[in-house]
């Protein structure tokens, strides 16, 4: 008896049903990074998802973003290597020169 219908007579390969899955996994996280309102000053430093960060386990991409985005302990290092006068952040330095305290 011959199968009836539009469905293929052979199937998908596994291979390729992985790759549509993969791929439309790519363009829903990129449209919710893209149109979400969170993360301003992130979105302005990576417009788009980078699989190359996504690879890098939690403690080394915790460290690429902060340095990407400036949110890191850049100034704690200058200062033991000698080149700052200052541990703090400038933004934070600035705050303590002038509260009242």
């Amino acid at each position: 008896m011959m199968p009836a219908g539009p469905y293929p007579l052979l199937p998908l390969p596994f291979s390729l049903v992985r790759t549509w899955i993969r791929q439309r996994s790519a363009e829903l996280q990129q449209q919710r990074w893209s149109h979400g309102a969170a993360c301003r000053q992130s979105k302005v430093a990576l417009p788009a998802v980078n699989p190359q960060l996504l690879n890098l386990n939690r403690t080394n991409l915790k460290i690429m973003i902060g340095t990407i985005t400036g949110h890191c302990l850049l100034n704690k290092h200058l200062f033991i290597l000698g080149a700052t006068d200052s541990p703090c952040a400038e933004a934070v330095s600035a705050q303590r020169k002038q509260s009242p305290t």
